[in-house]
């Protein structure tokens, strides 16, 4: 696949099915009651519910986290916790909270020329616990990355790694990497992989001892698990909820005492550009309040006009037009706290 259709359907790259049980083989749990799985970079929920059912979980210890909005409500629909949004930056989920991590990311380079998009979702690994089992999904070419190299053998033991069979293999050279969380004997574990990435093992034709996904080390009820991300139907229905109603059938909008902040301070350059492309649009929280706002921008056309007499003693009338930017904002904690919508304004 090009990179190009890559990027279109946001680096999603679907587990094959076919493969699902063959990679449920080599992991077993030994509280299904009480554990709980995630999968950060869901897609439509399937790869991460056949291994949870696999592992003995109920649905309701099944998590999923998935960018796209309609891919999110496949995995809702499937009777998973789920949520939508971007699992690197918006989810907030205990730390550790997770026994197993299934993470199969999107397969390209960072804009920002920061990296390989497979690496930046490592840091999803900060909800899985110690001892905590990783599923880690990707090409054979990045696990050979230096920087992601380093990572899993930094923060990983007991590390396998399984090679996808042929004819699957031959598509994107995938791999399987199913390792511990917690650091071992670093240099070991660098061997270890090392050798892994030099004959690489075929999944479903090498046994091994599966992966145990271990207890809870502390049980966490109510489990939190919130992204700060609202998807369009949220939204939807919060606008329309009885407090906006009445708002928009009243006319009744209460000005803010003071205006809204960009996370970082901009430039009106900087902000016409990201406003007329849409960039500043989405839900963010406000660094000095703490509270959750809608932020929607748009490029307004400032029209000045000036008449003036020419050397002739013409009258010349001359038009300028300017680009000004604007944001509107919602501050959503705020409405819910004062029963009245709570809007901003930044010119």
């Amino acid at each position: 696949m090009s990179r190009f259709n890559a990027q279109a359907q946001k680096g999603y790259y679907k587990t094959p099915t076919h493969l699902l049980p063959v990679i449920s083989r080599y992991v077993s749990c030994s509280d299904p009651e009480n554990a709980r799985v995630l999968d950060p970079c869901a897609g439509e929920g399937e790869a991460i519910e056949h291994l949870g059912l696999g592992l003995g979980l109920s649905t309701s210890r099944i998590y999923a986290n998935e960018l796209d909005e309609p891919r999110a409500l496949a995995c809702e629909k499937r009777g998973l916790v789920s949520l939508c949004g971007d699992a690197v930056h918006e989810l907030d989920a205990p730390l550790g909270g997770f026994q197993l991590v299934f993470l199969n990311p999107p397969y390209d380079e960072e804009a920002d020329g920061s990296g390989r998009t497979e690496r930046k979702f490592l840091s999803t690994i900060r909800f899985l616990q110690q001892n905590g089992i990783l599923v880690y999904i990707v090409p054979l070419f990045v696990l050979q990355t230096r920087n992601v190299f380093e990572r899993l053998t930094r923060s990983f033991h007991n590390i396998g790694m399984l090679r996808f069979p042929d004819p699957d293999y031959a598509v994107y050279g995938q791999c399987v990497l199913i390792a511990c969380h917690g650091r071992g004997d670093m240099e070991q574990e660098k061997e270890r992989l090392a050798a892994l990435l030099e004959h690489p093992p075929v999944l479903g034709e090498h046994s091994a001892e599966p992966w145990i996904v271990p207890a809870p080390r502390m049980r966490i009820e109510p489990f939190p698990f919130f992204s700060q991300h609202l998807t369009a139907r949220q939204i939807e229905a919060m606008l329309a909820g009885p407090v906006a109603r009445s708002e928009c059938l009243f006319g009744l909008v209460r000005r803010a005492e003071r205006p809204a902040r960009s996370l970082m301070p901009l430039r009106s350059g900087h902000q016409a550009v990201m406003l007329a492309s849409g960039l500043m649009d989405g839900a963010f929280t406000d660094p000095d309040s703490g509270n959750l706002l809608i932020i929607a921008g748009k490029t307004e056309i400032i029209e000045t006009k000036s008449v003036k007499l020419d050397d002739s003693d013409v009258l010349v009338t001359t038009v300028r037009k300017t680009p000004q930017a604007l944001v509107k904002a919602l501050d959503v904690t705020a409405s819910l706290e004062a029963g009245e919508l709570v809007l901003y304004d930044m010119r």
